[in-house]
């Protein structure tokens, strides 16, 4: 997203065009790294090993007093695929990965948000000027919601146990999915109207920064629509 707007003194930047500093704290603050059934055939495919092996050696399963299952990356005592602060799965990361710290479901200010994370000094948030309107990556965003969906939707029939023939069904799908336009307009319109419904916040007397129809222009500005 090319720069140029501002709303109500706030510049409107895109979280993806933010440039990371490299600290790995991300890598080491998670406790825990939510992976679709298609992050799982990716990184199997970008490591060179089956995605049953891969989920056998480095995913887990977590379940609740509902019953509910949701599968996530192991990284208990830390991730695996982090060396020299680096991540070593770079171009197959998780959404979760790629969006942090600008995946929460809502607009924010870099103000807020250096406050949130004023604690990990090292990480690259905590240098950004104050008057930075941060949309996180709305489209990955998208992608992200519909594959939760379709691993719900395995979930729902298998369980929390991973069969790589039955869940290769629900990769294809996911990927089908992830390109039919009018899914991905009904994910904006939800995601449009969650960040309506809780936007950002002055930080003193907590009124909100911008109204319902300023947040719409933002969010066609992000995804490059006519504001109007």
């Amino acid at each position: 997203m090319a720069p140029g707007i501002q709303v109500n003194g706030l510049s409107v930047v895109s979280g993806k065009d933010l440039k990371c500093g490299c600290c790995g704290i991300c890598c080491r603050t998670y406790s825990k790294v939510d992976v679709s059934i298609t992050d799982i055939f990716n990184t199997a495919g970008y490591l060179g090993i089956s995605p049953g092996e891969f989920f056998s050696r480095y995913c887990k399963v977590l379940s609740d007093s509902e019953d509910s299952s949701v599968f996530l990356l192991d990284i208990d005592g830390g991730c695996k695929f982090q060396k020299d602060n680096k991540c070593t799965i770079y171009p197959v990361r998780s959404d979760m990965c790629a969006m942090y710290p600008f995946n929460l479901m809502s607009l924010y200010t870099s103000q807020q948000l250096k406050k949130d994370l004023d604690r990990f000094e090292s990480c690259f948030v905590c240098s950004l000027p104050d008057d930075l309107l941060i949309v996180p990556d709305l489209e990955r965003m998208v992608d992200s919601r519909i594959m939760f969906m379709v691993k719900e939707t395995y979930l729902a029939r298998y369980g929390s146990t991973f069969r790589e023939e039955d869940a290769l069904e629900y990769h294809r799908r996911g990927l089908a999915q992830v390109k039919n336009e009018r899914m991905r307009n009904i994910m904006h319109m939800q995601l449009l109207n969650e960040f309506q419904k809780d936007p950002p916040r002055d930080m003193d007397t907590k009124e909100p920064l911008l109204s319902a129809e300023e947040i719409k222009q933002v969010y066609n500005y992000a995804r490059g629509l006519p504001r109007a």
